[in-house]
């Protein structure tokens, strides 16, 4: 297996077992490589990249809250405070190298500001605690809140690209911006830089001043919030409702006209009205980045650009210090707390009293559009220690389509199963398609290693004298194949053990081909092909033996006389019917045995002469 590895939760953009080899349907599916690559996550690598943006407009002066004295507090004084807990709480002292890691932080934290126009004065980095907070304590209110400043720092930030960690935004602001053209600034940047980069971005809104209508667009853009269109305020979310701020049209080569955007209905952002609330918003911000895990999604994946509506589709694997490896984490069931816990009991032998612990955990997909999957708070804290190491995620091979009718393409010259098929088992169809002939050619979409593949419903048999190409050569009825051996010593590729023929007489017409006799099935043969769906069956020439009882029981329509040898026989043509074809030079030189010639006298002595003549001309 190749494995696809990057260091700890490499995001990536976010809007955009075994084979099978029968029938696939919705509830199976199959991870294998040439589908979507599995990504391996080393949880103690490399911690990811936050860049946090702060509103440092004057509205920042404003009184935000009070302290437990009843001292008014600025929401710029309330801001530092949170920052400098956020910075704390994800702080680690003492060694990180790559023998020790012990004292790596869980997120390289930065700083950055913005109002007129913007900077950044700490780089996300290792052990960045004390310079973000004197730094943070240095910061002044003034000037507008020109936020389209700041997503533009997000977007150009060389920290926050890298293919090495996960690079995210955070970006604070406490009022509404500073006009329409930063805030079409704003989205334009923020989606360039989830688009271009897999940089998202999270909206936290600040205090009363903040506009949660602006900030919800905002998420959606940066990929960590969604819209939908709701002109009428019916919108429910659901998939199918979905809409993408960053297709809106392009106003300038730094603006999107947000003009439509008035219409959708958005979400995602975090609105803190407090202190405590912005405390608690940042560092519930810092767990998700830190248990949050992308999905290698192909560009040619059937669910671009990310995975399939269901979870089942998706895999999330780790290896667990007490549970044991290979662990396959469950997706989040309303309807089922226990799915998790069932899984490590039944599946896994865990005692149920360790496995009590994990009722309710899980994991979701992170992102509407389901490039990224995060753990529930439970399994985030494993990953986060020593217990969880190693996580895997992959996106399943999926099929479109599957179990619908199709026709078998032919695939080569001995797709009908004789080696000495010149390629008269194809044909043409109504598309122009090569496609096998005869009863070969009803098939059935299936799902394999991920692609589509039509494959037969039956394969060939020994020809009946039906009107019926039953052996997938191109001929109808023909007489140019030996009588099966039903020793299994048959050159032949016959379908399945032809056992079964033994209740079947080959000397009384079914199966004249076999004698070098002619089928004649004149104009109503028992049957024509059926390309209607049939139940498939543990029997794989179910179909056949429908059609041998059938004939059996209808020979008054189909009768064999003496043949010629044939030479130059001609295969049915797309289009024609099979039933009816006698366009191979078969003759009834001779009256069968027991049996009375199928076609007019004048026709016999015709066919006769032209025997005659024939044998002549080999003498020559």
């Amino acid at each position: 297996m190749t494995i696809k590895t990057h260091h700890i939760l490499a995001l990536t953009s976010v809007f955009m077992s075994t084979a099978l080899t029968s029938i696939a349907w919705a509830e199976d599916y199959d991870f294998d490589e040439s589908c979507a690559p599995t990504t391996l996550h080393e949880t103690q690598s490399a911690a990811p990249d936050a860049l946090v943006i702060l509103d440092k407009s004057g509205s920042m002066a404003w009184t935000g809250g009070y302290d437990i004295n009843g001292n008014a507090l600025s929401k710029m004084s309330i801001a530092r405070d949170a920052i400098a807990e956020l910075t704390s709480a994800v702080y680690k002292s003492g060694p990180c190298t790559p023998m020790d890691r012990s004292g790596c932080d869980d997120v390289r934290v930065g700083l950055g500001w913005f109002s007129g126009s913007s900077g950044v004065d700490v780089l996300p980095g290792e052990d960045t605690k004390s310079s973000i907070i004197s730094t943070v304590n240095s910061y002044n209110p003034n000037g507008g809140t020109y936020v389209g400043q700041a997503a533009r720092r997000i977007y150009e930030s060389h920290q926050l690209r890298t293919a090495e960690r996960v690079g995210i935004g955070v970006l604070i602001t406490d009022g509404e911006p500073s006009g329409t053209q930063t805030t079409e600034q704003t989205v334009h940047y923020l989606c360039a830089a989830r688009n271009d980069y897999a940089v998202l971005t999270f909206a936290v809104g600040f205090g009363v001043g903040a506009d949660p209508v602006t900030n919800n667009l905002f998420a959606a853009a940066g990929g960590t919030g969604q819209c939908c269109y709701n002109p009428n305020g019916s919108c429910t979310y659901q998939p199918n409702e979905l809409v993408d701020p960053c297709l809106l049209p392009r106003r300038d080569n730094d603006q999107l006209n947000i003009s439509a955007a008035a219409a959708f209905s958005c979400r995602g952002a975090k609105q803190a009205d407090s202190g405590q609330a912005l405390k608690d918003d940042l560092l519930d911000l810092l767990g998700t980045i830190a248990c949050t895990f992308p999905l290698d999604i192909p560009n040619n994946y059937v669910a671009f650009p990310g995975a399939d509506e269901d979870p089942e589709a998706t895999r999330v694997e780790f290896d667990h210090a007490i549970l044991g490896n290979n662990i396959r984490v469950q997706p989040l069931d309303a309807g089922n707390p226990n799915k998790f816990y069932d899984y490590l009991v039944n599946q896994r032998g865990i005692a149920p009293a360790v496995a009590a612990d994990y009722i309710g955990e899980g994991w979701s997909f992170a992102d509407p559009f389901r490039r990224t999957v995060t753990l529930t708070t439970k399994l985030c804290e494993e990953v986060r220690s020593d217990n969880v190491q190693i996580t895997e995620t992959q996106a399943a091979c999926l099929c479109e389509n599957t179990g619908l009718d199709c026709n078998v393409p032919c695939v080569d010259n001995d797709s009908d199963g004789f080696d000495d098929n010149t390629g008269s088992a194809c044909e043409t169809d109504q598309n122009s398609d090569l496609v096998m002939t005869g009863r070969c050619q009803p098939g059935i979409v299936d799902c394999q290693v991920g692609v589509e593949v039509c494959v037969p419903r039956f394969g060939p048999q020994p020809d009946i004298c039906n009107g019926v190409d039953d052996d997938c050569d191109g001929f109808i009825d023909n007489s140019s194949r030996a009588k099966p051996d039903l020793s299994g010593a048959a050159p032949h590729k016959w379908n399945g053990n032809q056992s079964q023929l033994d209740g079947f007489d080959f000397d009384t017409g079914l199966f004249c081909s076999f004698e070098d006799f002619a089928c004649s099935c004149g104009t109503n043969p028992p049957h024509t092909l059926d390309h209607d769906p049939v139940p498939m069956s543990a029997e794989p020439d179910h179909e056949w033996m429908q059609l041998l009882r059938s004939a059996d029981a209808q020979r008054d329509l189909c009768s064999c006389s003496a043949a010629l040898e044939l030479d130059d026989a001609q295969p049915a043509q797309a289009g024609q019917d099979e039933s009816t074809d006698m366009s191979e030079p078969q003759a009834a030189c001779q009256q069968a045995p027991g049996q009375a010639p199928s076609l007019p006298t004048s026709l016999l002595l015709f066919l006769g002469s032209f025997a005659f003549w024939r044998r002549r001309q080999r003498r020559h």
